[in-house]
């Protein structure tokens, strides 16, 4: 025996025991039943799911009606076990009677010996039943149809309600407590379905607009009709098939709109608007550079000049026409200086537009201070007219946009000077000297000088050891200046030579002897000679006629050169005198001559 077996058992065993007050024409009845019974456990109820009952009000109101519907296959064996719960309103003060049953030879449903029961505000009494035969062999229609609600009994109401009262089959948690759940065994297999929701309504009920009994949605009453483009709906028409309407919603109406504008480029643009109207009211905003938003009061942070224009913003509340309006916004480009910049000038240079040394991108047409330049807003600064120092550009911005300003700072270095050219003409003899004095014009100290060949060399000039050339003075200049350089042409001349002093030892009886021949070194033969007394000589020293002593060489000598002398010392040697010759005749005896 299978446990469902023994659930159908039980309740069969419960519903005989509630029938404590059967007759003996019942009893053989039973025994029947039980051999039915017996009969089908041998081969339980086939096609059927499960089987639904259902709780109906008679069209007259004076009783209920109860059905089952068996789901997937029609029914005609032995229903084996039954029980259900009808439950209503306590305060309705009704209560159930006399009953009929449909088949009852093949089943029957006897009321809980318990009776009606109050609990919880509400009324419940509960039905049992058991199969005594096969609804084929019993019943007219032989069996339940398959899907279909079968009436199965129908209980009369003793105690009409005073109210619209509910009356229907429950499994709840009084039901499930005291063994009164919905249930119901075909051949001894439990096949409890679900208890169909809809409630049977007795008494007093009228139906509102919602078809609810007693209920308070009454033409003319407030409702919805899910129309949020309505106001103040009210149900229309005859209960309960009555209409929702409502007043059509209008539109909204822009009160106000504007920005914040004029602003200036990179400040954040506010625009705003402002609408009333029924409903929940959105906003859709176009605008110039492909602009767009959902929001009511939208914002362009560091809005540029791109954000000029017209813009459209658009009031809807889902009804009605939808307000438009438009809002005009100028951005001015800000005012732009640049940067500020340096630039360093030759005093000697030419002049140049300062704008030109403004960084970034400055804006033509502004204004340079202080006072002096020339070009306008180039501001042209002539490094030989113009001081040095800072130079501010103004560009006056657009209101609300503020000036710009930015600086130029000028200095002005001094040119290189190296003075201009000279020349000096130096005995090749002559002492060393300072070759910066003879340049021209005012040079700077600090220069450096080359010699011919491009070679450095000290300012100092020797004519000893020193060639004579173009010597060349150069000045280095601070950038941008140049460096500037003079040369200084140095020519030499041959110093006069008259030779180095010499002697002449001579015999007084000599031949002439020229005195250039008795000088030392090498001579120039274009001097002049002195004799002693500074009378003037030949040259030829004649003992016969020139006495001794010192005769002077002298050459004269190209400027700046001086003269040269050199010096002859003779000395004369007397010459032996015997006298001439003569005749004596002595006598050999004579005296001594």
């Amino acid at each position: 025996m299978t446990r469902l077996q023994l659930r159908s058992l039980n309740h069969l065993l419960k519903t005989l025991n509630d029938m404590f007050q059967f007759n003996l024409n019942a009893l053989g009845k039973a025994a029947r039943t039980l051999s039915w019974v017996a009969l089908a456990w041998a081969g339980t109820a086939a096609g059927q799911t499960s089987v639904d009952i259902d709780l109906r009000a008679n069209p007259a109101g004076d009783s209920l009606r109860v059905y089952v519907r068996p789901n997937g296959a029609s029914f005609n064996q032995i229903m084996s076990a039954m029980t259900f719960t009808i439950r209503w309103e306590a305060a309705s003060n009704a209560t159930l009677g006399f009953r009929t049953q449909f088949c009852a030879a093949a089943f029957s449903i006897v009321e809980s010996p318990d009776g009606e029961i109050d609990n919880g505000g509400f009324t419940y009494l509960s039905y049992n039943a058991f199969g005594a035969s096969a609804l084929a062999a019993e019943c007219s229609p032989p069996g339940w149809t398959a899907n279909a609600w079968n009436l199965i009994m129908r209980v009369y109401i003793d105690t009409p309600p005073t109210t619209c009262t509910n009356f229907n089959i429950v499994s709840d948690t009084y039901t499930g407590a005291n063994n009164k759940n919905y249930f119901i065994s075909l051949n001894g297999t439990d096949k409890t379905g679900a208890i169909d929701a809809t409630v049977a309504q007795v008494g007093p009920c009228s139906v509102d607009c919602l078809g609810v009994v007693g209920g308070t949605a009454l033409p003319g009453t407030a409702c919805n009709d899910n129309n949020a483009c309505t106001v103040n709906d009210v149900y229309t028409g005859t209960a309960p098939n009555c209409g929702c309407a409502g007043t059509p919603v209008p539109g909204p109406t822009i009160n106000t709109s504007g920005s914040n504008a004029p602003i200036c480029a990179g400040s954040t643009l506010n625009l705003n608007a402002s609408a009333t109207g029924t409903g929940t009211i959105t906003y859709s905003w176009t605008g110039p550079n492909l602009f767009t938003s959902n929001a009511q009061n939208p914002t362009i942070v560091g809005a540029t000049t791109l954000a000029t224009g017209t813009y459209t913003v658009t009031a809807s509340n889902g009804c009605g026409t939808p307000a438009q309006t438009t809002v005009n916004v100028v951005v001015n480009a800000p005012a732009n200086a640049g940067t500020n910049g340096t630039i360093t000038l030759c005093s000697n240079g030419a002049a140049v537009n300062l704008f030109s040394s403004l960084g970034g991108t400055p804006q033509a047409g502004g204004t340079w201070s202080p006072a002096g330049l020339t070009g306008g807003s180039l501001g042209t600064f002539s490094p030989g007219t113009n001081t040095a120092g800072v130079y501010t550009y103004t560009r006056t911005g657009v209101a609300p946009c503020a000036n710009s300003t930015a600086t130029v700072t000028v200095t002005v270095n001094p040119a290189a000077n190296a003075g201009g050219n000279g020349s000096i003409t130096v005995c090749n003899s002559g002492a060393s000297f300072d070759m910066f004095p003879f340049l021209s014009g005012t040079p700077q100290g600090g220069g450096a000088w080359t010699a011919p060949g491009n070679s450095p060399h000290a300012s100092t000039y020797d004519p000893v050891a020193d060639a004579p050339g173009v010597y060349t003075y150069t000045v280095l200049g601070a950038a941008p200046c140049g460096n500037a350089s003079a040369a200084l042409t140095v020519s030499e001349t041959a110093n006069a030579n008259a030779g180095t002093n010499g002697t002449l030892s001579i015999c007084s009886n000599a031949a002439p002897a020229d005195l250039f021949s008795h000088l030392g070194g090498s001579p120039q033969a274009t001097g002049t000679w002195s004799a002693p007394g500074g009378g003037a000589h030949s040259g030829v020293y004649d003992p016969a006629v020139d006495g001794p002593g010192v005769y002077t060489y002298s050459v004269a000598g190209a400027p700046p050169c001086g003269s040269a002398s050199a010096t002859v010392t003779v000395t004369e040697t007397v010459a032996a005198n015997a006298g001439t010759n003569g005749t004596i005749t002595l006598c050999s005896n004579g005296a001594a001559v």
